[in-house]
């Protein structure tokens, strides 16, 4: 079936159209299914077949990095991630025979530089956004469990962690949701694929103040992926949110606290800085980062019926309803 990226649809879709709405809502439902899936159950499995191995005992089991050092159970953690992030990305595209856009134009030095700093200062106000919410949904008694924390004051532990929890997912998350997700929803216009792939990137992550945290940095990323043709950027923005909080952590571990909450304040204050000053720079020159590239001709309520009525859909949005449920009430 052809694929033509950019050819906007009719407000009445043909007999083609309805295909393309059949396809694209599996592929996305088939991509979230085994996503959900992996996240949900692939690190049990890999920790029960290291016990039935004897690589594990009972009491490494019950502990909560398998009684392995905190570097060694980085690295597992992350091997498990890479696959659970990896083959939702992978398998529908060949199983399905999807042909997506590549996403490596070549903006300009000054749209990249600026995209850089604007969508990072973006991240860090979802953060505070988020945190507001998170403070408001505490009030009714729904609490976010205290990430588990497994950075040493050594170089080799800020390396791996810097690895696995920075660059694994700026990669990871950014070709399954930016180019993936995004690319296969693209030609129903950008704004549509953009605020769909978001909404996916939230729910994955299942808790109510980190998906709404996930959705508004996933809104940054996709338009700035859509508008720049370039997802290095969305990369390169998504592992410096990630990466900063990892090295102020680690400077903090050798800083007193007064100084450790000062160098925190600087960088995140800075970057807003930043940010909002390119922001008002670019809307001043009217730059292209600014505009959306394409829009969709399609009814809503013809795309949303088509897409999330397939069968595959279906049942990921019910996966992704039941995992949500279960880590906001069940945990």
């Amino acid at each position: 079936m052809p694929y033509p990226y950019g050819k906007p649809l009719k407000r009445y879709p043909t007999e083609e159209e309805r295909a393309w709405l059949w396809e694209d809502g599996n592929f996305v439902g088939g991509a979230m299914i085994l996503l959900v899936s992996l996240l949900s159950f692939l690190f049990s499995i890999v920790a029960t077949a290291l016990y039935t191995g004897g690589v594990l005992t009972g009491e490494d089991l019950l502990s909560e990095t398998l009684g392995l050092s905190n570097t060694r159970f980085l690295l597992l953690y992350g091997a498990v991630y890479t696959a659970s992030l990896g083959l939702p990305t992978l398998l529908p595209l060949l199983l399905f025979r999807k042909k997506l856009p590549r996403f490596r134009g070549r903006p300009s030095a000054d749209i990249t530089v600026n995209a850089l700093f604007i969508g990072i200062g973006a991240c860090y106000l979802a953060n505070m956004i988020a945190g507001v919410f998170s403070g408001i949904l505490e009030q009714y008694g729904f609490y976010l469990p205290d990430a588990p924390d497994y950075l040493e004051p050594t170089p080799q532990s800020l390396a791996v962690n810097l690895l696995v929890m920075a660059l694994l997912p700026a990669v990871l998350e950014e070709l399954l949701f930016r180019v993936t997700l995004l690319g296969t929803l693209r030609r129903y216009g950008d704004g549509t694929a953009v605020l769909l792939s978001a909404l996916l990137f939230g729910a994955m992550h299942g808790y109510a103040a980190q998906s709404l945290f996930a959705f508004l940095v996933g809104l940054v990323l996709g338009y700035i992926t859509v508008t720049t043709g370039n997802v290095y950027i969305a990369m390169a923005i998504h592992f410096a949110n990630n990466a900063l909080s990892i090295l102020i952590s680690y400077a903090q571990l050798h800083l007193s606290d007064m100084l450790g909450g000062l160098l925190a304040a600087l960088c995140v204050n800075g970057l807003l800085l930043a940010g909002l000053v390119l922001l008002i720079v670019a809307a001043v020159r009217r730059s292209p980062l600014l505009r959306m590239p394409r829009r969709g001709t399609l009814r809503a309520g013809t795309l949303a019926g088509g897409l999330a009525g397939t069968p595959l859909t279906v049942l990921a949005i019910v996966l992704l309803f039941l995992r949500a449920v279960y880590l906001n009430f069940c945990t």
